[in-house]
């Protein structure tokens, strides 16, 4: 009998799973969830429309079926919970009073899963009042994420044959599983003008996550020593092959940066970056000069960028390279460097080689990444790789004070600064808040006090020299090029118009890259949650939190740029190792994380073979 009831609530957690994957598209299509998907460098508006199954009615029909398994299994299992019959009512009088025979199969399967569901919410909530066990969620989660997992393997499965195999992208019904994950991600997507918003203003939201923690312990009823346990072990992996992954994980990076040579994926050898040709042109204008004068005269007529301009002229001149091509082929090299500059920082952040890596391969395959591909951004790209070593050196310099380690920290400000002005007023704006919040944390330690001060001091020389630029370089300074920003971008008016400017951002700016929500809602659980007395975790918060007014004032170009800057890829990558390890059970972390890596492979993997454009029929 017992066995016979086991059974039972296997089938009933795998169908609950089921009517989960299969109502979630149904109602974004009931709703007609507007989307913007990347179609050969063009972002279309399109109304979400995709079954699951290749039609509406068969989808229908596997919902509807599903739920009268579910209600049938709830009656059984609990037959307390007599109210999950409302729905079947609710059903049979839609179908009495409608004619058309499909959207009664719609309302009732839509109707009768979301009844199921409730049951099923409140037995969870309610377990006391069982007369039964309730399901067990892990399983659940298990299956749910198995699913999803399966779905994104198979989707990542035909976007790596599109270079072997090139042929027309959703073409086929080859591309069937492809689709489906893309036009999921995109309309799923819509809610991460919302979630990008909320990022610098999480601090507001950290009010009621005591009410979630408990409401979240009631469901769970336990907690993830099972899965925090199995974690440490693949810790103890990592800590002896950490070299060689990282090897791979950079490979991996500087592979992807390479498919814009492949003729499967750009026939015409396009520049997949928007400011490619600007910078081929700067470079290729210091084409008669070398040694001093090409110094000279980059830091003249490139105030912004100049030591960007100036690396790139040498590269360029030393390979003996087309300008074009020693732009597109130097993305080959700041991948794999970014990804090694992100290691050393969470390596000495958060003294965990199995956390590093995890940051380390969703920095590969993170927004830095593609949308520095597709923006040509190679002067932030550079600044934000130089940054990460910079902010590595404060993590050490906070533990054991040094005056080389002071001096480096200037030095690497200044490199920052004339790499690209832009991203060092960011960092500077967010070490300024960064010390100022740890100073009242510290205040009465004279010590740490002192190490306060001298990082601001490292600070202050790179607004000397700054200045100094401009009083006897002849340069515009860094202040005078983002007071001109400012004047230009930041206003009151665009408080008025900052969801649209926001929508635009997320949406379609930048191919839409910024719209990934997954990296969002994990970024986000991990500011909620993050305890501010720990000092890298302050650190990190600092910079999502001091663009909070210009994410409100700015304009699309700026929230674009903030959020690109952001580090979203060390947020989302805490948020989804704290989420794994508070799994109480270890097949739904490995599950989880699974999914997480084979979402990022997509993004990478979807965005570069979307690069290349082509004019619509």
């Amino acid at each position: 009998m017992q066995q016979k009831k086991d059974r039972l609530v296997l089938l009933e957690e795998a169908t609950l799973a089921a009517i989960i994957l299969v109502l979630v598209p149904r109602l974004l299509s009931l709703l007609s969830i507007r989307y913007y998907p990347l179609l050969y460098r063009i972002v279309y508006y399109v109304n979400y429309q995709e079954p699951t199954f290749g039609n509406f009615l068969v989808d229908d029909a596997i919902l509807a079926s599903l739920s009268v398994l579910m209600l049938f299994l709830v009656l059984r299992l609990r037959p307390f919970l007599l109210f999950a019959g409302a729905p079947s009512a609710l059903a049979i009088g839609v179908y009495l009073t409608l004619d058309n025979s499909l959207l009664i199969l719609t309302v009732y399967s839509v109707t009768m899963a979301l009844g199921s569901l409730a049951s099923l919410v409140v037995a969870a909530y309610r377990p006391l009042y069982m007369r039964h066990r309730s399901v067990r969620k892990e399983r659940v989660m298990v299956i749910f994420f198995f699913v999803l997992v399966a779905i994104e393997a198979a989707s990542l499965a035909r976007w790596i044959a599109y270079p072997l195999w090139p042929d027309r992208i959703y073409g086929n019904a080859s591309w069937f599983p492809a689709k489906l994950e893309s036009s999921m991600f995109h309309a799923l997507g819509s809610a991460a003008v919302y979630l990008s918003l909320l990022l610098p203003f999480a601090f507001l939201i950290r009010a009621f996550r005591s009410y979630a923690a408990a409401l979240l312990k009631r469901v769970w009823g336990n907690t993830g020593k099972v899965s925090a346990a199995y974690l440490d072990k693949y810790a103890q992996v990592a800590e002896k092959n950490s070299v060689i992954i990282l090897a791979g994980i950079a490979l991996f990076s500087s592979l992807a940066a390479a498919m814009q040579f492949l003729p499967s994926i750009n026939p015409t050898d396009q520049a997949f970056g928007v400011d490619f040709y600007d910078y081929a042109q700067r470079i290729g204008a210091l084409a008669p000069f070398s040694g001093v004068q090409l110094v000279e005269k980059a830091y003249t007529d490139n105030s912004e960028r100049p030591l960007t301009i100036i690396a790139l002229a040498a590269f360029q001149q030393a390979l003996g390279l087309q300008p074009l091509m020693a732009v597109k082929l130097v993305t080959v090299i700041l991948a794999p460097l970014l990804v090694i500059s992100v290691y050393c920082f969470a390596e000495q952040a958060f003294k965990n080689r199995l956390l590093s890596l995890l940051i380390s391969f969703l920095t590969a395959t993170s927004s830095y990444f593609v949308i520095g591909l597709y923006g040509g951004f190679l002067a932030s790209w550079a600044a934000i790789i130089v940054m990460f070593a910079f902010l590595t050196l404060v993590v050490r310099f906070w533990r054991t004070p040094t005056r080389a380690g002071l001096a480096a920290l200037a030095l690497l400000l200044v490199v920052i600064l004339l790499l690209h002005i832009y991203t060092w007023t960011f960092l500077i704006l967010a070490m300024g808040f960064f010390l100022a919040w740890t100073y009242l944390y510290v205040r009465k330690d004279r010590s740490k006090t002192k190490i306060v001060l001298l990082l601001a001091l490292a600070v202050g020389v790179s607004v000397a020299v700054d200045l100094a630029k401009i009083a006897f370089g002849g340069a515009l300074g860094g202040f005078e090029v983002d007071r001109n920003l400012v004047q230009q971008s930041v206003s009151g008016n665009m408080f008025v118009s900052r969801w649209s400017n926001l929508t635009f951002a997320v949406s379609t700016y930048l191919g839409g890259g910024l719209g990934s929500i997954v990296p969002l809602i994990l970024a986000l659980v991990w500011l909620v949650n993050v305890k501010f007395r720990d000092d890298a975790g302050r650190l990190v918060a600092s910079f999502f939190f001091v663009a909070a007014p210009l994410m409100v004032f700015g304009d699309y170009v700026i929230q674009s740029r903030l959020l690109y800057i952001l580090p979203v890829n060390i947020a989302m990558s805490m948020g989804a190792y704290s989420i794994a390890r508070s799994f109480p059970d270890r097949r739904v972390s490995l599950t989880f994380l699974s999914f997480v890596v084979l979402y990022q492979l997509n993004y990478v993997m979807r965005s570069i073979s979307n690069f290349y454009f082509v004019l619509p029929q």
